[in-house]
């Protein structure tokens, strides 16, 4: 959690929460009571294997347009457009970022 606390850029964020998230899908497993227990870890990977694509998807989309990983450089980036100008692809790409890291962290709306 410091790791992602201290992080500049996008590759050392993403890193940081597949680590975390890695380690939470090993101690989903650890308490194996059965089918069911086996059965939620593995839509838990799933599901968290699905959000990390869309996670990576946004992020490039992102640097095709920004040149750079760094949040700096984006924030430079965003600020000096025109804030009402907005390229659809830079939106849909700040939500694809968003939704995979809400995800991630269980605060998605529809997780289950």
């Amino acid at each position: 959690m410091f790791l992602l606390l201290s992080s500049y850029d996008f590759v050392s964020t993403y890193l940081t929460l597949e680590g975390l998230s890695l380690t939470l899908y090993v101690l989903a497993i650890l308490l194996n009571q059965g089918i069911v227990s086996v059965e939620s870890a593995i839509k838990y990977f799933s599901l968290g294997a699905i959000s990390s694509g869309s996670l990576i998807l946004g992020i490039s989309i992102l640097f095709g347009f920004v040149g750079s990983t760094d949040f700096l450089d984006i924030q430079t980036f965003l600020g000096s457009q025109n804030s009402l100008h907005f390229s659809s692809e830079i939106i849909v790409s700040i939500l694809l970022i968003l939704f995979a890291f809400f995800f991630k962290i269980s605060a998605f709306p529809c997780h289950v």
